[in-house]
């Protein structure tokens, strides 16, 4: 199976966020001593303090911190750098740097207190300043959309920043709460470029050994800003290009973790006693799926009772779900998967009836089926085959052309080169607590598919209920209607299915009450290994 980039978590939790002026009691609680006793479901041992921990990486490794474009690597700097606070799984944020926080609904900020005494590994103290040059960074360097894109990042104080907007909006902790604090000291002595593999963090390890595409090792600081009782002495970051290495390396005991979505690996893993947990899967939720492109008025596709007839009787999704993803995957007319917040059983509507999709494409003025191209990139033949399959069936004839990756990058942001009217099935993250943001970007009548497809007034109207809306409860109503519109009646997005990956722990390794969020990766206290 194929692994999407982005170290995306599904978390199923209802964000709590004020719309006017309000605070959260639980944002200014004070930072919790080191937890101690032990994991659910884990044996009872006490936490120990020491051990080496490695965990496997998979990406080509060449750079961190980069303020010059999108895409950089710099979740893997979790020991090192920490954020604002975490998102943990009781769905509530903790606070880490930030003191406290406070959401202004009707001025369209949120103000952050910083907390004080907190130092960064080159010795120089977190303030606003610091926290002011990485928001800002975000301005200055063309990935403002991370957060929302701000119309101004302001210095209230010595250790208090306001970030504004031009508009409401119930993800302003979402976009800031989780963003890690960089030094800008560190960058200024040393210049941008020195950054890119360079980690000044204020977190309880330090980055002390960098090879590419070797490791990447960090140290417990002798200088933390809090104490603590627990955690391995190194965490090292090993480079496993290959599935079939990562699982040997794995099973041999040389790593403390792996992450999969491969059936054949998870199938030798649990032969051999592990068993596998998704709550802390580094790759929880991967949402593979068909978008319509370029609808040339004189295409079949641009028919809506066309789409419809292909995809809510034409294709067996299912099926597709359980071949393509080796029994791993399973379909649902839902974007995403169950755990969104805004899921209903009642979106559930396509049902495969290959007689009742003729009839459709007869009526619509296509009694002979017609021809259409399926654009794939390596990696997905396996899919497009089988609908290719299915489509032959009803009597669409389609070609498959393979497209370079490149092109599939051009299409997420907004440009198309090499490409035609079609069917383009791709793969996405899907993260549940991102959902808002993930529609804003890709799948919405502002995102990049708007560059793809047409959308008419009706569609225009219901994501706006979606933007609008002042509650997360009125907002997942409108996502519900929107999706159902988008998917069900104007049928130019298909969900294929959903693929949900498992983690796997060595017996001495242990994750508890992990903070998995995009950007603020895990909570180095709360991993702990049995130090004999």
């Amino acid at each position: 199976m194929k692994k999407i980039s982005a170290l995306l978590l599904a978390l199923c939790m209802a964000l709590s966020l004020a719309a006017c002026g309000s605070k959260d009691p639980d944002t200014t609680a004070s930072l919790p001593p080191a937890p101690s006793g032990t994991e659910s479901g884990a044996p009872s041992t006490a936490r120990a303090l020491g051990g080496d921990l490695v965990l496997p990486f998979t990406s080509t490794m060449g750079e961190f911190f980069n303020p010059y474009k999108q895409g950089n690597l710099i979740e893997y700097g979790w020991p090192c750098y920490e954020p604002l606070a975490q998102l943990k799984p009781d769905g509530q944020w903790h606070p880490c740097l930030a003191e406290s926080w406070e959401v202004d609904g009707e001025g369209h900020t949120i103000t952050v207190k910083l907390r004080q005494g907190v130092t960064f590994h080159n010795g120089d103290t977190l303030d606003a300043d610091d926290l002011v040059f990485t928001l800002q960074s975000r301005l200055d360097y063309g990935t403002a959309s991370a957060i929302g894109n701000p119309s101004a990042v302001e210095k209230v104080d010595d250790y208090t920043v306001r970030v504004r907007w031009d508009a409401f909006s119930l993800d302003y902790e979402l976009w800031i709460l989780k963003e890690y604090v960089y030094s800008k000291s560190a960058v200024e002595d040393n210049g941008l470029d020195w950054i890119l593999n360079n980690m000044v963090g204020t977190g309880p390890y330090v980055m002390s050994e960098f090879i590419p595409d070797v490791h990447l090792r960090f140290t417990r600081s002798d200088s933390y800003w809090r104490e603590i009782e627990s955690g391995p002495d190194t965490i090292t970051f090993q480079y496993f290009p290959e599935e079939t290495t990562r699982l040997a390396a794995f099973l041999n005991g040389e790593i403390g973790t792996i992450d999969t979505i491969q059936s054949t690996s998870i199938a030798q893993l649990e032969a051999a006693g592990f068993v596998g947990n998704s709550e802390y899967n580094t790759n929880n939720i991967t949402h593979y799926y068909v978008q319509i492109l370029n609808l040339d008025e004189n295409d079949p596709l641009a028919d809506v009772e066309v789409r419809r007839a292909l995809y809510l009787h034409g294709i067996d999704w299912d099926y597709v779900a359980e071949a393509a993803s080796g029994g791993l995957g399973h379909h649902n007319d839902c974007i995403g998967s169950e755990r969104m917040a805004y899921y209903s059983p009642e979106l559930e509507q396509s049902a495969y009836d290959p007689e009742k999709a003729k009839q459709m494409l007869a009526d619509a003025g296509y009694p002979d089926g017609f021809e259409t191209v399926l654009y794939i990139y390596p990696g997905l033949e396996k899919d497009a085959t089988l609908i290719q399959a299915d489509l032959e069936k009803i009597g669409v004839r389609s070609t498959v052309e393979v497209v370079d990756a490149s092109v599939v990058w051009n299409y997420m942001t907004g440009y198309v080169d090499g490409v035609e009217s079609g069917i383009f099935p791709q793969y996405l993250s899907y993260d549940s607590s991102f959902q808002t943001d993930r529609f804003i970007k890709f799948n919405s009548p502002e995102g990049a598919v708007a560059e793809h497809t047409v959308w008419d007034d009706e569609g225009v109207a219901l994501w706006n209920a979606v933007k609008t809306a002042k509650t997360h409860e009125e907002q997942n109503d409108a996502l519900r209607a929107f999706v159902e519109y988008y998917v069900l009646t104007d049928c130019t997005y298909w969900p294929m299915y959903n693929v949900e990956g498992k983690m796997y722990y060595q017996e001495d390794v242990h994750y508890s009450d992990m903070a998995p969020i995009v950007g603020a990766g895990y909570d180095p206290l709360e991993i702990w290994m049995d130090v004999k």
